[in-house]
């Protein structure tokens, strides 16, 4: 899709009405092109030199046509209409016959004629010519002709179409403004400069400083307080130059305002003021566009057209499996196989296969709108942070700070909605409910194992119960036999102790009295020595004292 740069160089079908042209039958380009070019690609065709140009219609004149190093070239498409059958099959569509084949295959389709009538098959023409003879021709694949006028404005006045942009009506306006532009500039060009008034002889002695002084910039300007006379003189004072007129500035101002309100664009300054929130002030400038929504439709009804035009030329054009490159409405590119054939034959992404249409909307770009989207989900996520869940990888994808895409993808890969495969055979609502779905299994069957491990936990702490009552049973009966056996040890042990006691007594007795005795016949005896002594020395002292 190329912009021609010269529209006047463009013959558009006079008769065409539709917006978009798309009800033309002919149109003629011309380009012009150096005849050494020339000479390389039509080796045998007259580039005019030696020849005699006539023109014979209205256009371009010979020398436009004919240079000493140019030759203009035009292409010209028309249409052709010749009678032929329209065929209604039983698939419900309706087409001519195009081969004399054409029913053989219908019969080994399983299709049959349902009716028939007269109709005419539009074909387009193509043809290359310069001024003296045509160098190609040929058949368009397409059946619309390949030239796309973008129109401005149109007014039908009795039977006379006008067609004219937004400038048209606005040329007066700019004339008017264009002379009051150059009286002003005039007036402030050809004013003199700001003079200095004095009195004679108050620059004497300093006539250079003061003749100089509208060119230099002195730090002081020195003068004398006297005229040439003596007499007392004023201060020098400047002449201030006169100003442009007030008129002439009014009226620049209010032409200015004409080619604002013709146009219908606006400054946002001239917009209402006052204490508005942004959305408003958006909104107000968002009505500017309203004063020139035609201009927006009828580019909105030619890039349509394109679209059909495209839509006519892709099934003749790519007819054979290859690998295309297509852009999503977000700018990201993908790779795609078109007429690829499977194991079984079978034509996948067949280019040939349905019909398809053209919607065109006139609106922001996609980098306006995913902004737009990110400022209207914010106040919602603040409203329910629950949504931040389901839709959080959309929010962050559609933010265009650096790593906005990678916390996009990281919520995307914990969320099963966001997981949905764009080139599957599945529409996107199925898969959407099948993630549902699998999500839900997920969490009865989570469920279901954590009711499960809840129940065996349970089952483990009755047998844990119950194992432990068992073993506080049997350890309460061993207890109470070994404390049986302790008692009857001890009763035993104290009967033992009692008989060793009275066993031990009946010895300690025994004993104690066979001391006792043996004691009282050593007292006896120490008795009876103690008197054989004392009798002893009783009867020496005598016999002594006898002496």
């Amino acid at each position: 899709i190329d912009p021609i740069d010269n529209p006047f160089t463009v013959y558009f079908d006079p008769n065409s009405v539709a917006p978009d042209g798309s009800d033309a039958d002919r149109v003629l380009i011309t380009t012009m092109m150096a005849k050494k070019a020339f000479a390389k690609l039509y080796p045998d065709a007259d580039d005019g030199n030696g020849t005699s140009f006539t023109q014979r219609g209205t256009g371009d004149s010979q020398s436009e046509w004919i240079t000493k190093e140019d030759i203009r070239i035009a292409e010209y498409f028309y249409t052709v209409r010749e009678k032929a059958t329209l065929y209604q099959l039983s698939d419900g569509s309706s087409t001519f016959a195009e081969d004399k084949d054409f029913f053989k295959r219908l019969e080994m389709a399983g299709i049959t004629v349902v009716d028939k009538r007269d109709s005419f098959k539009k074909s387009i023409k193509y043809c290359k010519l310069t001024a003296n003879e045509i160098i190609e021709e040929g058949t368009w694949a397409g059946k619309y002709l390949p030239i796309v006028p973008v129109y401005g404005r149109h007014l039908v006045v009795g039977d006379k179409r006008y067609k004219f942009g937004m400038i048209r009506y606005a040329k007066d306006p700019q004339r008017m403004y264009n002379f009051w532009q150059t009286s002003i500039t005039e007036g402030v060009a050809l004013a003199p400069k700001a003079k200095w008034l004095m009195a004679e002889g108050q620059d004497e002695g300093h006539e250079n400083d003061w003749i100089n002084a509208n060119i230099k910039s002195f730090p002081l300007l020195r003068y004398k307080q006297t005229d040439i006379e003596g007499r007392a003189a004023p201060v020098p004072q400047r002449l201030q130059p006169e100003p442009p007129q007030a008129g002439i500035m009014a009226a620049a101002a209010g032409v200015d305002d004409d080619i604002k309100s013709i146009m219908g664009i606006f400054d946002p300054s001239q917009l209402r003021q006052g204490n508005i929130s942004g959305k408003a002030l958006n909104g107000q400038q968002q009505q500017v566009d309203l004063t020139n929504y035609d201009y927006y439709d009828n580019l909105t009804r030619s890039i349509a057209h394109i679209g059909t035009i495209c839509l006519d030329l892709i099934p003749k054009i790519y007819d054979t499996e290859r690998v295309m490159r297509i852009i999503g409405d977000d700018g990201k590119p993908d790779l795609l196989t078109v007429n690829q054939r499977d194991a079984t034959g079978r034509v996948l992404n067949d280019m040939t296969v349905g019909q398809y249409d053209v919607v065109m909307d006139t609106g922001p770009g996609y980098n306006s709108k995913r902004q737009e989207a990110v400022d209207s989900m914010l106040p919602l996520l603040a409203a329910d942070p629950n949504l931040m869940k389901t839709a959080g990888d959309l929010v962050f994808r559609n933010m265009d700070w650096p790593g906005a895409d990678v916390i996009a993808d990281r919520l995307a890969a914990l969320n099963p909605l966001a997981q949905i495969d764009e080139h599957s055979e599945i529409p996107p609502m199925v898969q959407m409910k099948l993630k549902q779905a699998d999500e839900q299994v997920k969490q009865l069957t989570q469920q279901l194992q954590t009711m499960e491990m809840a129940m065996k936990q349970r089952q483990d702490i009755e047998q844990v119960r119950q194992e432990a009552e068992t073993k506080r049973t049997l350890l309460k009966e061993t207890n109470r036999a070994h404390e049986m056996e302790l008692r009857d040890a001890h009763d035993h042990a104290n009967m033992r102790m009692k008989v060793d006691g009275q066993a031990q007594e009946t010895v300690m007795k025994t004993q104690t009295q066979i001391e006792i005795e043996q004691m009282k016949a050593q007292v006896a005896i120490l008795l009876a020595n103690m008197d054989r002594t004392s009798l002893r020395n009783a009867s020496a002292e005598t016999t002594e004292r006898a002496i």
